[in-house]
């Protein structure tokens, strides 16, 4: 492929986010370059055929209600702009449940019927009236302004630059959806959701003084992919309306990368795996181009996104400091995603057990269990699930060692086993190989889950999926965050930020908000409509 010495639009990074942007851009009729930068833990696959996936298929920003007819939803929006027809996008995705968050003391299965769902808070907190009004009135408002902030955004991103005043985020999420209209009580916002005791003390939406602590910080986890014990109530309400809007994609988010690159290249994007970005040019605060390995001229850009962490770009960034003074840092993160396969019979499924379930205690990392038929990910296999363990690791160095990974996996093990009673009697493989033999009946010892084996093909799976040396090396979608994260502007003109640092705590619809924004920004600089018209 030959490149091109000006484009409109630069992707840097594989983020879906970034890679969302380049395709709407490239309907657009601009000109759009792809280019790698660092790696990305995408699905794994063994020699031996055991699968293993870093991220959680969870994707919001489809329409709230039970099916795909009635179009929208900001992100299914963007892929029928794409020109996939929404019967085509219905074989694509599937709806999926609600997190059951779990902890020791509370157990709530989210539903999105109403009325399961104040059965369910019923059953654990004992206030029917109260679930129902918190869900009937409160719940339910929000949700509409939600649904309408979608409805009306397409208009707000056909407006000129200087005309979108506040990034898209806070033209929403900023304004809490003040309940104060809907329940009729006196004082402050958060008087008035103090009439909800069951999910946070009176007079407050911090989750530090929350009856429920555990159960908030397990939501907020389950929608975000975020682990904070510092989240707000409110939050945690706006991540609940966002997870009603959920779903899967088949093949989870690696066969997602491959429909957007696919989308993108069809409508003329130019994308090359065999380069590499060398060098990011900035000349007065303002984005202007980037230098690919192996070629000497500098490659002019209207704009960029990147699809990585800022802290990675920073590293090649060709700039006075004077320049530099305005360009964000990647947010802090608290921790970095550490991932198990767990292959059993289908006789190990509890009955009626929800697809993702998320385990949170008291000052303790929390963990997900996400169950995946193999089929999904290519596999010619209806007798097993896969069941994919993921947790927070801290971000910390010694995280990084395989001794310490070891003594993770051996909590994650006894966890699932406690979770899922008689699990260990149904285990076919695990992957990496923290045990090897089948634990089963050839195994009288339950403390097996408890075992860290030594082994030389142990301690090479572990280099092959987790090869960091440094915390640095860590990419950003295995990275957690407990920050409102950088927005979609990275500080400097043109250059936007679409990846999972702009807004961690809206998980997926965060990086649909940034990709929506730097497509209407250039859109509005190359005098066409917005990127939903």
């Amino acid at each position: 492929m030959k490149l091109s010495d000006h484009y409109n639009c630069i992707v840097l990074g594989d983020h879906p986010s970034s890679l969302l942007s380049g395709a709407l851009a490239a309907k657009l009729g601009l000109s759009v370059l792809m280019l790698p930068m660092g790696k990305s833990q995408k699905l794994s696959v063994a020699k031996t055929g055991q699968f293993l996936d870093f991220e959680t298929n969870w994707m919001t920003g489809f329409n709230s209600d039970s099916s795909l007819n009635d179009k929208k939803g900001l992100l299914l929006d963007c892929l029928v702009q794409l020109g996939l027809q929404v019967a085509d996008v219905a074989t694509l995705v599937e709806r999926t449940e609600l997190p059951q968050v779990l902890t020791p003391h509370v157990r709530v299965h989210l539903s999105k019927d109403s009325s399961a769902w104040a059965s369910e808070l019923n059953r654990e907190f004992g206030k029917l009236h109260v679930a129902e009004k918190f869900i009937g009135d409160y719940f339910q408002n929000v949700e509409k302004q939600f649904t309408q902030y979608g409805i009306d955004l397409p208009k707000r991103l056909q407006l000129a630059a200087e005309e979108q005043k506040k990034p898209l985020y806070k033209k929403i999420f900023n304004r809490k959806f003040d309940p104060e209209p809907i329940l009729n009580s006196p004082g402050k916002s958060e008087k008035a959701i103090g009439n909800f005791p069951w999910i946070w003390e009176e007079n407050t939406s911090a989750t530090r003084n929350c009856k429920s602590k555990e159960l908030i910080s397990g939501l907020t986890f389950g929608n975000s992919g975020n682990y904070s014990d510092r989240f707000e109530a409110l939050d945690a309400v706006q991540l609940l309306v966002l997870a009603r809007t959920a779903v899967r994609f088949r093949g989870g988010l690696t066969a997602y990368r491959d429909l957007l690159i696919r989308l993108a290249k069809r409508f003329g994007a130019h994308t090359s795996e065999g380069l590499e970005c060398s060098r990011i040019f900035f000349e007065s605060g303002k984005f202007i181009g980037v230098q690919v390995a192996n070629r000497g001229n500098m490659i002019s850009a209207d704009g960029a996104i990147a699809g990585c962490g800022l802290n990675l770009l920073r590293e090649k960034i060709s700039a006075s400091k004077s320049n530099l003074r305005k360009f964000k840092n990647s947010p802090k993160s608290v921790g970095w995603k550490f991932t198990l396969s767990v292959k059993v019979q289908l006789s190990a499924i509890p009955v009626g057990a929800n697809s993702r379930l998320i385990w949170q205690e008291a000052d303790a990392p929390p963990m997900e269990i996400e169950i995946v038929n193999p089929q999904e990910l290519g596999a010619k296999d209806s007798e097993h699930r896969l069941l994919f363990l993921r947790t927070v690791m801290p971000f910390r160095a010694e995280s990084l060692e395989i001794d310490f990974q070891r003594k993770v996996a051996a909590r994650m093990l006894r966890l699932l086993s406690e979770i899922m009673p008689f699990v260990e009697y149904h285990i076919s493989s695990i992957y990496p190989n923290y045990r090897e033999y089948f634990v089963g009946e050839e195994s009288e010892n339950q403390e097996v889950l408890d075992e860290s084996f030594a082994s030389p093909k142990l301690e090479d799976e572990l280099l092959q999926l987790y090869p960091f040396k440094t915390l640095a090396e860590i990419p950003e979608n295995l990275r957690s965050y407990d920050s409102q994260g950088t927005g979609a502007h990275s500080g400097i003109e043109g250059l936007f930020v679409g990846s999972g640092e702009a807004y961690p705590r809206l998980g997926s619809f965060g990086g649909t908000l940034s990709a929506l924004e730097f497509t209407a920004w250039l859109a509005n600089r190359s005098g066409l409509s917005g990127p939903l018209v």
